[in-house]
């Protein structure tokens, strides 16, 4: 088992431009460490992303032409009865409706944590260095 350099006691011999030093080092390698894995959980959530927005976007276009094709059976089987215009309206409105509280149920759905290990990780780090400065 390895022992982190801010782990360990720091001996009564070692300096204080020493101590600085070694503090200067470790905080550099772990702002490269957090912005390694800042960019690695980025990568990772925008791929995860992007596939999901290609196949709700294949699937809303499908859905799409389904759904254009049936509402004009219905139109024409309604204008048998109605006036054409009317028989357009009464179809219309209600799909309008319905598509306009699925937009709004989507948004709700669609907000998820972003960089949610990272922002974390650095306030843990944050609460660790507020006791080592005590």
């Amino acid at each position: 088992m390895s022992v982190r350099p801010w782990e360990s006691a720091p001996s009564r011999e070692v300096s204080l431009r020493e101590l600085l030093r070694r503090l200067a080092e470790h905080g550099a390698s772990l702002r490269e460490a957090q912005v390694d894995m800042a960019r690695a959980e980025l990568t990772r959530d925008v791929k995860v992303q992007v596939r999901r927005l290609g196949a709700v976007v294949a699937a809303a276009l499908l859905g799409l032409c389904g759904l254009q094709l049936l509402v004009v059976a219905l139109v024409l089987g309604l204008a048998t009865r109605l006036d054409a215009w009317l028989a357009a309206v009464i179809v219309s409105v209600p799909l309008l409706l319905a598509g306009a509280a699925l937009l709004a149920r989507a948004r709700l759905a669609g907000r998820a944590p972003f960089l949610e290990n990272t922002r974390e990780t650095l306030k843990e780090d944050l609460r660790w260095l507020g006791t080592q400065l005590r």
